[in-house]
């Protein structure tokens, strides 16, 4: 993964290529259809961001994509860092996963440990964020990051004002609290 990433920091596109080769029977494996920037940082935790925007960079010019299945939201505005934090930081969302339709509540203290409840699934973990996405860790699954857009076509009816995109999961919410 690091490879791939520094052949597309030199510009070496046909090595970049076939390094991503190499790298698609382990994916297969894992059940991903494609490896996308949220992979790695889901993958590479880093101390300091840089670091990972560093990979990131890499990635994107070796032809990795950012965000899965070449989602680009349709309406909707990608949050910043500083507003992901204000949003969710202090606060509690409710919504629902859009592809199973199972509620989803997160409740994310000012110092970021985090409540979480997915259908029946129900976990306290600690949420940071890097660069501009919302990272979390949950002892009984893994670490988990996401981008979030704010849906121009959302309301808090609906709890569908946002929209959090995970490598594998999709997540529609509005603010309560």
């Amino acid at each position: 993964m690091v490879l791939i990433s520094s052949y597309g920091q030199l510009d070496r596109d046909a090595d970049a290529t076939a390094a991503r080769e190499r790298l698609k029977p382990y994916l297969a494996q894992a059940q991903e259809p494609e490896y996308t920037g949220l992979m790695a940082a889901v993958e590479f935790p880093f101390k300091d961001y840089v670091n990972l925007e560093r990979l990131l960079v890499g990635l994107r010019k070796a032809g990795v994509p950012e965000l899965p299945d070449g989602f680009t939201p349709k309406r909707g505005v990608r949050l910043d860092a500083g507003s992901v934090r204000t949003l969710l930081f202090g606060h509690e969302i409710q919504g629902r996963n859009v592809r199973t339709g199972e509620s989803y509540r997160r409740v994310t203290a000012e110092d970021g440990t985090t409540r979480i409840t997915v259908g029946d699934w129900t976990d306290h973990g600690i949420s940071t964020v890097e660069g501009d996405m919302l990272c979390s860790i949950y002892p009984t699954r893994w670490r988990f990051c996401g981008v979030v857009f704010r849906k121009s076509d959302g309301t808090f009816a609906q709890k569908n004002e946002y929209l959090l995109v995970l490598q594998s999961d999709r997540f529609e919410f509005s603010v309560v609290k």
